[in-house]
C-alpha cells in the first residue's frame, strides 16, 4: 500500500497519492472526504489490559480509566507513633482509576471508590477513605515510587494500580475522608482496624465528590 499525504485547507481537502510512478492530486470536498472515511474505516484498540474501561487521546495526551472490583486485600499500615508497619486484611469497595499521559510519561493520576460500577458516565465518584489521596483525588506516590522515564500503555498501566495498593498507608491526607460509622472511629487507622478481618466494605461511609463524566472534562479542561 502507497502513503498518501493529506493536506487539509478552509475550503476543500488535497490528496497526493502515487500512481504509475508519478504524484496524482485530488481535491476532495471536506464533506466527502468525511463520508469516505466513514464508510470503510475500522477502529481497533487491540487487546486491553483487565479492568481498563476506558481511554481518551488528544495530541500527545492519553487518560485512561480503569476499574478496580470490590475485594478482600491485604494492606500495610504505617504507624508513625510506634514506628511499625502493620499488616490488615480489609474489604476494599470497588475503586476506579484516572491515569493521565503525556507522551506516554505519567502525568497525573486518580483514586476513586464507587458504590456502583462504572455502567454510565453520570456514576458518582467518591473519596478513597484510606488515605494517600489528596481532596481532589489525585494520588499521593511518595518520594521516588514512580519512575520519570517509565512509559505507561493501556497494556501495562494496571502496574500503577498494584503499586498504590501495596504501598504502605498511613495518616497522610486523612482528614475528613469519609463518614464515620461510629464516634469512636476518627480516623483512618481506626476505620482500617474496625474492618480488619471483615468481609463487607461498608459504602454508607463514602463521601461523593463528583460525577466520573465532570471528573474527566475537568481533567482535559485543566490540563
Amino acid at each position: 500500500m502507497n502513503p498518501v499525504t493529506v493536506e487539509i485547507s478552509e475550503d476543500n481537502i488535497k490528496v497526493l497519492f502515487k500512481q504509475g510512478g508519478r504524484t496524482a492530486t485530488k481535491n476532495v470536498a471536506v464533506e466527502d472526504f468525511i463520508a469516505a472515511i466513514q464508510k470503510d474505516m475500522v477502529l481497533r484498540t487491540g487487546i486491553q489490559a483487565r479492568g481498563v474501561r476506558e481511554f481518551l487521546i488528544s495530541g500527545n495526551r492519553m487518560v485512561i480509566t480503569l476499574e478496580v472490583p470490590p475485594r478482600i486485600r491485604d494492606i500495610v499500615f504505617h504507624d508513625r507513633d510506634v514506628g511499625a508497619k502493620l499488616k490488615y486484611k480489609i474489604p476494599f469497595p470497588a475503586l476506579v482509576f484516572i491515569f493521565e499521559m503525556h507522551n506516554k510519561i505519567l502525568h497525573e493520576s486518580w483514586c476513586f471508590a464507587t458504590k456502583e460500577p462504572l455502567w454510565k458516565p453520570s456514576v458518582e465518584l467518591h473519596l478513597f477513605p484510606f488515605g494517600n489521596v489528596h481532596p481532589d483525588g489525585k494520588i499521593c506516590w511518595g518520594s521516588g515510587n514512580i519512575k520519570s522515564d517509565e512509559e505507561y500503555s493501556a497494556a501495562n498501566v494496571s502496574t500503577l494500580v498494584e503499586k498504590f495498593i501495596k504501598a504502605p498507608f498511613n495518616t497522610d491526607l486523612s482528614q475528613n475522608i469519609f463518614l464515620p460509622p461510629r464516634p469512636q472511629i476518627k480516623t483512618t487507622h481506626d476505620l482500617i482496624k474496625s474492618l480488619h478481618d471483615t468481609f463487607e466494605f461498608p459504602f454508607d461511609i463514602l463521601k461523593a465528590i463528583s460525577s466520573y463524566e465532570a471528573k474527566v472534562a475537568r481533567i482535559f479542561k485543566e490540563g
